[in-house]
């Protein structure tokens, strides 16, 4: 990582920067937890968007993974020129906000990409799309799947693992 290896703004100055382009979006709260324990810096917030003429609040968590002392500033600076970009892109009309946050949105306490994991990891082992459930129904039947003549039995047996997850 060498990009702002010689950051010499501090972690906190760029935390209150994030905290400036989250308010200039209309996110008044937001919150940044560190774990010391598990090396991850997490910020977390909640944006009200519209969808399908209903205003929604939508869930964001961002976890940076391998965060130290020695680094902090560092992944803080990425972290806010990331987020900037994000929000340049929805300037620009790009993408919509549920496109451009989508792996980080948060449904049940999970992220997007932690849901969808499982199921992206099994399609690109087997070759084979299958139905992807953002919020799967653990009381579904798997009778369904065995069926499903595209799926031999290891691909059955990771996919039923998957979904316990």
């Amino acid at each position: 990582m060498n990009a702002y290896k010689t950051i010499q703004v501090n972690y906190m100055r760029t935390q209150a920067q994030i905290a400036e382009l989250l308010s200039k979006i209309g996110v008044p709260d937001h919150r940044f937890t560190f774990l010391n324990s598990q090396k991850q810096l997490i910020l977390e917030f909640v944006k009200k968007e519209m969808i399908n003429n209903k205003e929604q609040p939508i869930s964001v968590k961002i976890v940076i993974p391998n965060i130290d002392e020695g680094n902090r500033n560092q992944l803080h600076r990425a972290l806010f020129y990331y987020l900037k970009s994000k929000f340049e892109s929805l300037d620009f009309g790009f993408l919509e906000f549920v496109q451009e946050f989508l792996p980080h949105l948060v449904f049940n306490n999970q992220t997007v990409y932690e849901m969808m994991k499982p199921q992206l990891q099994l399609a690109y082992q087997t070759g084979s799309i299958h139905d992807f459930n953002l919020i799967p129904d653990k009381t579904k039947k798997l009778e369904n799947f065995e069926e499903d003549k595209i799926m031999n039995d290891k691909d059955i047996k990771a996919f039923k693992e998957a979904i316990k997850q």
